[in-house]
């Protein structure tokens, strides 16, 4: 477990399947989301049990241990010390409290720290204002923007590039570095 100042980053458990659930098949959630296809708590069992090479993955929960999201990282095949990040909170209710920027704070503190990590990167639909401020509050930088690269929902989006330097990370947020 990890904890932050907002949120704990725990393993993911089949008994969040029915959640993930409702989540991924509400549009408002998924608006944004690269995946936006119905699923079954069958499928998202399935899921959940699933491994993928260098992919970790945690659930979100408040400090008081209500499941509200997802994050990840992923190793970029091919490039050492590398990952991207996924990120989302499935619970509206809990939107713009600041449990994003706090899980998204810890799960690149583990991604340094514990992975060794370099580099940590992410796209992002350039409409989710709400993200990329988030990603923006975290540290992340703007390095790219990929016009009319995703379809969804009958139009298409641009998305946004963002990436954050292990030394950029770790000069932001120094009093939550661990001494050595």
């Amino acid at each position: 477990m990890i904890r932050g100042e907002k949120t704990i980053l725990r393993p993911w458990d089949v008994t969040d399947a029915e959640r993930i659930t409702r989540w991924l098949n509400d549009d408002e959630v998924t608006r944004f989301l690269p995946f936006w296809f119905p699923v079954t708590p069958k499928q998202e069992e399935a899921w959940i049990r699933s491994e993928i090479p260098g992919e970790t993955r945690f659930a979100i929960d408040t400090l008081e241990g209500r499941h509200i999201g997802h994050c990840s990282l992923k190793k970029e095949p091919g490039h050492a010390r590398c990952s991207e990040v996924g990120l989302w909170i499935g619970e509206r209710e809990c939107w713009g409290q600041g449990y994003c920027t706090d899980a998204l704070i810890s799960l690149c503190l583990f991604g340094f720290v514990h992975g060794n990590l370099q580099r940590i990167f992410l796209h992002v639909v350039a409409d989710n204002v709400g993200a990329v401020r988030c990603y923006e509050k975290a540290g992340f930088a703007h390095e790219g923007r990929l016009r009319r690269h995703r379809h969804h929902q009958g139009r298409y989006w641009d998305v946004l590039c963002m990436g954050l330097l292990r030394e950029e990370f770790r000069e932001r947020f120094a009093q939550r570095w661990p001494e050595a």
